[in-house]
Protein backbone atom coordinates (compact mmCIF):
# COMPACT_ATOMS: atom_id res chain seq x y z
CA UNK A 1 0.00 0.00 0.00
CA UNK A 2 1.09 3.52 -0.85
CA UNK A 3 1.39 6.66 1.54
CA UNK A 4 -1.92 8.83 0.08
CA UNK A 5 -4.22 11.85 1.46
CA UNK A 6 -6.94 10.25 3.31
CA UNK A 7 -5.06 6.92 4.21
CA UNK A 8 -3.95 5.17 7.93
CA UNK A 9 -0.48 5.17 8.78
CA UNK A 10 1.64 3.35 11.46
CA UNK A 11 4.00 5.41 13.08
CA UNK A 12 7.45 3.93 13.96
CA UNK A 13 11.52 4.73 14.52
CA UNK A 14 10.57 8.10 15.83
CA UNK A 15 13.48 9.03 17.96
CA UNK A 16 13.12 12.48 19.52
CA UNK A 17 8.91 12.06 19.86
CA UNK A 18 9.31 8.14 20.29
CA UNK A 19 6.27 8.25 22.40
CA UNK A 20 4.34 8.51 19.46
CA UNK A 21 5.91 4.83 17.65
CA UNK A 22 3.60 1.99 17.04
CA UNK A 23 0.35 4.90 16.89
CA UNK A 24 -1.68 5.41 13.70
CA UNK A 25 -2.29 8.46 12.26
CA UNK A 26 -4.35 10.20 9.44
CA UNK A 27 -1.93 11.55 6.30
CA UNK A 28 -2.86 15.46 5.64
CA UNK A 29 -1.03 16.71 3.10
CA UNK A 30 2.29 15.68 2.07
CA UNK A 31 4.88 18.96 2.56
CA UNK A 32 7.63 18.15 -0.81
CA UNK A 33 9.89 21.24 1.00
CA UNK A 34 10.15 19.48 4.21
CA UNK A 35 9.90 16.26 3.04
CA UNK A 36 7.39 15.30 5.57
CA UNK A 37 4.15 14.39 5.73
CA UNK A 38 1.52 15.92 7.91
CA UNK A 39 -0.55 13.51 10.06
CA UNK A 40 -3.13 13.67 12.63
CA UNK A 41 -3.03 11.24 15.43
CA UNK A 42 -6.44 9.22 15.38
CA UNK A 43 -8.36 9.65 17.88
CA UNK A 44 -7.22 13.06 18.67
CA UNK A 45 -6.04 17.01 17.33
CA UNK A 46 -2.17 16.66 17.72
CA UNK A 47 -0.47 17.37 14.20
CA UNK A 48 2.78 15.40 13.33
CA UNK A 49 5.75 16.43 10.64
CA UNK A 50 6.36 12.68 10.05
CA UNK A 51 9.07 11.43 7.51
CA UNK A 52 7.99 8.71 4.72
CA UNK A 53 10.53 6.32 6.18
CA UNK A 54 8.92 6.50 9.72
CA UNK A 55 5.60 5.94 8.23
CA UNK A 56 3.56 2.80 7.03
CA UNK A 57 0.40 2.52 5.21
CA UNK A 58 -2.15 0.53 6.95
CA UNK A 59 -6.02 -0.43 5.29
CA UNK A 60 -8.46 1.72 7.21
CA UNK A 61 -10.87 -1.96 7.52
CA UNK A 62 -13.98 0.05 7.67
CA UNK A 63 -16.99 -2.02 7.17
CA UNK A 64 -19.64 -1.14 4.65
CA UNK A 65 -23.26 -2.87 6.02
CA UNK A 66 -25.70 -2.74 3.04
CA UNK A 67 -29.19 -1.46 3.58
CA UNK A 68 -32.46 -3.04 2.61
CA UNK A 69 -33.82 -0.87 -0.21
CA UNK A 70 -34.83 -1.93 -3.86
CA UNK A 71 -32.00 -2.45 -6.09
CA UNK A 72 -28.96 -2.46 -3.00
CA UNK A 73 -26.65 1.10 -3.71
CA UNK A 74 -27.03 2.38 -0.47
CA UNK A 75 -24.66 1.29 2.79
CA UNK A 76 -23.83 2.59 6.22
CA UNK A 77 -20.50 2.44 8.24
CA UNK A 78 -20.20 2.72 11.49
CA UNK A 79 -16.53 4.36 13.12
CA UNK A 80 -15.70 6.02 10.30
CA UNK A 81 -14.23 8.98 11.98
CA UNK A 82 -13.93 9.23 16.22
CA UNK A 83 -16.47 11.39 18.30
CA UNK A 84 -12.80 13.50 18.89
CA UNK A 85 -12.41 14.12 14.94
CA UNK A 86 -16.02 14.75 14.86
CA UNK A 87 -15.79 17.91 17.10
CA UNK A 88 -12.68 18.87 15.97
CA UNK A 89 -14.57 18.63 11.67
CA UNK A 90 -17.58 20.91 13.58
CA UNK A 91 -15.00 23.25 14.57
CA UNK A 92 -13.28 23.39 11.31
CA UNK A 93 -16.21 23.56 9.55
CA UNK A 94 -18.10 26.20 11.24
CA UNK A 95 -15.31 28.46 10.92
CA UNK A 96 -15.31 28.44 6.89
CA UNK A 97 -17.25 30.42 4.39
CA UNK A 98 -20.51 28.75 3.26
CA UNK A 99 -23.28 29.36 1.00
CA UNK A 100 -26.63 28.30 2.10
CA UNK A 101 -28.81 26.21 -0.33
CA UNK A 102 -31.82 27.03 1.07
CA UNK A 103 -34.28 29.75 1.39
CA UNK A 104 -33.14 32.61 4.33
CA UNK A 105 -35.99 31.76 5.85
CA UNK A 106 -34.98 28.25 6.40
CA UNK A 107 -31.17 28.84 8.03
CA UNK A 108 -32.74 29.38 11.83
CA UNK A 109 -33.25 26.31 12.37
CA UNK A 110 -31.49 24.53 9.67
CA UNK A 111 -29.71 23.93 5.98
CA UNK A 112 -27.68 22.67 3.61
CA UNK A 113 -24.59 24.56 2.96
CA UNK A 114 -21.73 24.62 0.04
CA UNK A 115 -18.40 25.44 0.45
CA UNK A 116 -14.65 24.19 -0.39
CA UNK A 117 -13.18 22.31 2.01
CA UNK A 118 -10.54 21.34 0.22
CA UNK A 119 -8.53 24.55 2.17
CA UNK A 120 -8.72 22.48 5.77
CA UNK A 121 -5.99 19.69 4.99
CA UNK A 122 -8.19 17.56 8.07
CA UNK A 123 -11.36 18.04 5.89
CA UNK A 124 -9.56 17.65 2.94
CA UNK A 125 -8.28 14.25 4.27
CA UNK A 126 -11.92 13.34 5.28
CA UNK A 127 -12.84 14.22 1.02
CA UNK A 128 -10.09 11.76 0.52
CA UNK A 129 -11.26 8.77 2.54
CA UNK A 130 -14.83 9.07 1.94
CA UNK A 131 -13.88 8.44 -1.78
CA UNK A 132 -11.87 5.75 -1.53
CA UNK A 133 -14.56 4.26 0.79
CA UNK A 134 -17.29 4.75 -2.30
CA UNK A 135 -14.69 3.57 -4.80
CA UNK A 136 -14.09 0.42 -2.53
CA UNK A 137 -17.74 -0.02 -2.12
CA UNK A 138 -19.29 0.90 -4.91
CA UNK A 139 -16.55 -0.52 -7.38
CA UNK A 140 -16.28 2.07 -9.57
CA UNK A 141 -13.46 4.95 -10.35
CA UNK A 142 -15.05 8.24 -8.90
CA UNK A 143 -13.74 11.55 -9.48
CA UNK A 144 -13.82 15.27 -7.50
CA UNK A 145 -13.18 17.30 -10.32
CA UNK A 146 -12.72 21.01 -10.20
CA UNK A 147 -16.10 22.97 -9.32
CA UNK A 148 -17.23 25.99 -9.71
CA UNK A 149 -19.50 26.19 -7.41
CA UNK A 150 -17.76 24.33 -4.78
CA UNK A 151 -20.89 21.65 -4.73
CA UNK A 152 -18.41 18.73 -3.90
CA UNK A 153 -18.74 19.20 -0.77
CA UNK A 154 -21.58 20.26 1.70
CA UNK A 155 -22.26 20.86 5.37
CA UNK A 156 -25.70 20.49 7.14
CA UNK A 157 -26.60 22.17 10.41
CA UNK A 158 -29.68 21.71 11.97
CA UNK A 159 -31.18 22.92 15.56
CA UNK A 160 -34.21 21.71 17.28
CA UNK A 161 -37.01 21.52 14.79
CA UNK A 162 -34.64 21.50 11.51
CA UNK A 163 -35.27 19.09 8.73
CA UNK A 164 -34.75 18.59 5.24
CA UNK A 165 -37.49 17.45 2.88
CA UNK A 166 -37.99 15.01 -0.17
CA UNK A 167 -35.02 15.41 -2.46
CA UNK A 168 -32.44 13.24 -4.26
CA UNK A 169 -28.43 14.85 -4.70
CA UNK A 170 -28.29 15.10 -8.47
CA UNK A 171 -26.09 17.63 -9.95
CA UNK A 172 -25.94 18.79 -13.76
CA UNK A 173 -23.70 21.44 -13.13
CA UNK A 174 -20.61 20.26 -14.74
CA UNK A 175 -19.64 20.36 -18.30
CA UNK A 176 -17.52 17.54 -18.21
CA UNK A 177 -18.17 15.35 -16.08
CA UNK A 178 -21.78 13.87 -15.32
CA UNK A 179 -24.21 13.99 -12.85
CA UNK A 180 -23.33 13.04 -8.96
CA UNK A 181 -23.03 9.11 -8.84
CA UNK A 182 -22.46 8.50 -5.29
CA UNK A 183 -22.79 10.29 -2.22
CA UNK A 184 -21.07 10.07 1.32
CA UNK A 185 -23.07 11.89 3.82
CA UNK A 186 -21.09 12.00 7.42
CA UNK A 187 -22.51 12.52 11.19
CA UNK A 188 -20.39 14.53 12.90
CA UNK A 189 -21.90 14.68 16.41
CA UNK A 190 -24.61 12.99 18.67
CA UNK A 191 -27.80 14.56 18.88
CA UNK A 192 -31.92 13.11 19.31
CA UNK A 193 -34.11 12.49 15.57
CA UNK A 194 -32.66 13.92 12.61
CA UNK A 195 -32.86 10.52 11.25
CA UNK A 196 -31.38 10.07 7.67
CA UNK A 197 -34.61 8.08 5.65
CA UNK A 198 -34.64 6.75 2.17
CA UNK A 199 -38.25 8.33 2.08
CA UNK A 200 -40.15 5.70 -0.39
CA UNK A 201 -38.86 2.32 1.36
CA UNK A 202 -38.90 3.99 5.23
CA UNK A 203 -35.53 2.95 5.75
CA UNK A 204 -34.15 4.66 8.21
CA UNK A 205 -30.68 5.39 9.87
CA UNK A 206 -30.28 6.38 13.45
CA UNK A 207 -27.74 9.03 14.02
CA UNK A 208 -24.26 8.28 15.34
CA UNK A 209 -21.20 10.28 16.03
CA UNK A 210 -18.70 9.02 13.39
CA UNK A 211 -21.71 7.03 11.16
CA UNK A 212 -21.63 7.39 7.56
CA UNK A 213 -24.34 6.72 5.16
CA UNK A 214 -22.86 5.98 1.51
CA UNK A 215 -25.67 5.62 -1.56
CA UNK A 216 -25.86 5.90 -5.11
CA UNK A 217 -27.74 8.44 -6.33
CA UNK A 218 -28.89 8.15 -10.12
CA UNK A 219 -29.30 5.75 -12.38
CA UNK A 220 -27.41 4.81 -15.86
CA UNK A 221 -29.06 7.45 -17.98
CA UNK A 222 -29.19 10.04 -15.37
CA UNK A 223 -32.58 9.68 -13.93
CA UNK A 224 -33.04 9.67 -10.25
CA UNK A 225 -32.25 6.77 -8.35
CA UNK A 226 -36.04 6.49 -6.92
CA UNK A 227 -34.78 4.35 -3.45
CA UNK A 228 -32.21 6.54 -2.88
CA UNK A 229 -34.32 9.73 -2.99
CA UNK A 230 -33.98 10.75 1.51
CA UNK A 231 -35.49 13.37 3.49
CA UNK A 232 -34.23 14.28 6.86
CA UNK A 233 -36.83 13.83 10.19
CA UNK A 234 -36.85 16.95 12.48
CA UNK A 235 -34.00 17.07 15.04
CA UNK A 236 -35.75 17.15 18.46
CA UNK A 237 -32.72 17.71 20.99
CA UNK A 238 -29.26 19.02 20.14
CA UNK A 239 -27.76 20.47 16.81
CA UNK A 240 -27.32 18.01 13.95
CA UNK A 241 -23.66 18.70 11.93
CA UNK A 242 -22.73 16.30 9.20
CA UNK A 243 -20.86 17.05 6.12
CA UNK A 244 -21.39 15.37 3.09
CA UNK A 245 -19.29 14.61 0.06
CA UNK A 246 -20.37 13.90 -3.70
CA UNK A 247 -18.36 12.07 -6.41
CA UNK A 248 -18.94 11.92 -9.93
CA UNK A 249 -17.64 8.62 -12.17
CA UNK A 250 -14.68 9.68 -14.06
CA UNK A 251 -14.69 10.01 -17.90
CA UNK A 252 -18.29 10.51 -18.12
CA UNK A 253 -20.58 13.06 -19.76
CA UNK A 254 -24.01 14.52 -18.95
CA UNK A 255 -25.98 17.61 -19.72
CA UNK A 256 -25.48 20.81 -18.11
CA UNK A 257 -27.91 22.99 -16.19
CA UNK A 258 -27.75 24.89 -12.82
CA UNK A 259 -29.77 22.63 -10.69
CA UNK A 260 -28.06 20.63 -7.85
CA UNK A 261 -30.40 19.64 -5.43
CA UNK A 262 -34.02 18.19 -7.00
CA UNK A 263 -37.08 18.36 -5.16
CA UNK A 264 -39.03 15.18 -4.70
CA UNK A 265 -42.29 16.07 -3.75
Amino acid sequence: MELEVGGVAAIDGLKAAAQHNGKEARLLEYVAEKGRWRVQLCGGAEVLGVKPDNLTAVAAGYQAAPLNIPGGGAFVVDDFITAEEGALAVQLVKGQAWQPLCPPSDTPKGCAFVGDLAKVPFLKGLAARAQQLCEATFGAKLARAPDRDNHNDYFLWYTEGGDMESHSDVRFDMPFQNHVSAVLTLQLADFEGGEFVFTHTGVAVEPRVGRAVLFRSVMPDGSERQPTIHHVNPVLEGERFAVGFAFDIAGQHYKETDTWMVPSR
